[in-house]
Parts: structure tokens; sequence; C-alpha cells
């Protein structure tokens, strides 16, 4: 799991990889008919996925309320959404990433819902009676929401502040957006580094004037 989850190995090389290191750091020499397969390893993760979206429901059906925060990517021509939550307590789990088709607030609004669906599901695989109420629980604690300042962000907002009204009624609690400033600042320090280096071309010219005069 460490290989593809932290050193990025594809699974069909995670063999590869432990027979290498097996061999030249501890001397054991194993074939690769010894080791896991590729699907092992595929099979390896979705486990791993499972596990981690249950573990994800029991951290939000013990906390008060949580915060849901994603942002889109883009990795060689291919648009990406990372998700995670921040629990009361200022835990923060990971969701993962999905590829999205396009950036606008509807998609935003399916990927989300489909989301819950899934830990939803997840979570109530044996008890599947249960899955609308996990369902209920998870939206009603959904407190917060943060995403750049990104117009498509805010119009998402609006949709999904929209879904839980529609979907709780009069039960639903106060819901609170969050901007992340990052790129704000970004282009803020983009913007005075040319400055700086403008005042720098001008000094360095009035110092050269200088120098001539003398």
């Amino acid at each position: 799991m460490d290989l593809q989850g932290k050193a990025d190995v594809a699974a069909s090389k995670c063999s590869q990889v432990v027979q290498i290191v097996s061999k030249h750091f501890f001397g054991h020499d194993y074939s690769i008919e010894e080791l896991p397969s590729s699907s092992s390893a595929l099979n390896f993760a979705d486990e791993a996925h499972h596990i981690s979206m249950h573990q994800i429901v029991d951290q939000i059906k013990r906390t008060d309320h949580y915060t849901y925060a994603s942002d889109g990517t883009s990795r060689q021509k291919r648009q990406y959404l990372e998700r995670h939550i921040i629990l009361a307590d200022k835990t923060q789990l990971s969701i993962g990433f999905t590829e999205i088709a396009t950036d606008d607030a509807k998609t935003l609004l399916e990927q989300t819902l489909e989301m819950l669906d899934e830990l939803s599901s997840i979570y109530c695989q044996t008890e599947k009676a249960l899955k609308d109420d996990v369902f209920k629980e998870l939206i009603t604690k959904m407190k917060c929401l943060m995403s750049d300042r990104a117009a498509v962000n805010k119009l998402f907002n609006k949709k999904m502040a929209e879904f839980r009204q529609d979907y709780l009624g009069n039960e639903t609690p106060a819901m609170h957006f969050l901007y992340c400033n990052a790129h704000f600042l970004l282009g803020v320090a983009r913007a005075t580094d040319e400055a700086v280096k403008e005042i720098e071309e001008q000094h360095f010219l009035m110092l050269q004037k200088r120098q001539h005069a003398v």
C-alpha cells in the first residue's frame, strides 16, 4: 500500500520493486511468481479505499460537525477534484481525488452527492436499511464548505445549500462558506515581485547616471 499510496508505484510494478529491494537490501531473491500480482495490488488498494471510507463515516458520526473542502487541479490536460474533510477537533481526513469532465457548479454538486452516497453505501453495506439515515447525518453535519474564491465555487456553495434546505427542510442547520486566500495572496506576491523588479531597475539606472556624472 505504501508503494502505491506514497511512492506512486503502479500496481503492475509493485512486485518488481519488492523483488529488487528484497534482493539488494535483505539478500532474499524472490521470484515474481512468489509475490503479489498486479491484480492483487489493485485489490489491496480497493480494500484500503473501502476501509478508509468506512473510517471517514465513523469519524463524522463521532463529531458535532465537519467542514467539506475541495480544490480542482489538472494533470496532463485531465481535470481532477481533490476532497477532504476537517472535523470539529481540526483532524483532517482525505477523501482522495476523482476525475471530472468539467469544472462547473453542477458537476461539483453531482460529485459531492455521489461521494456522500458512496460513503453511506459503504458504511451500511451490511445494514442497507440504515443508508438513508447515514446519508442524512452526513448532510446535516456538513456545517462548512471551503474552497477558493472562484465564481464556480460560490455557485456550487449556493446549490449545495439549496439542496440541504430541500432535503432537510426545517431541520437545516446554518451553513458557512469559507474561502481560501492562497490564490489572492499568490497574485499579490507576483504583482509585488514585478513592482520590486521595476524599482530595482530604476534605482540601478539612477546609480549609473550618477556614476557617469562623476
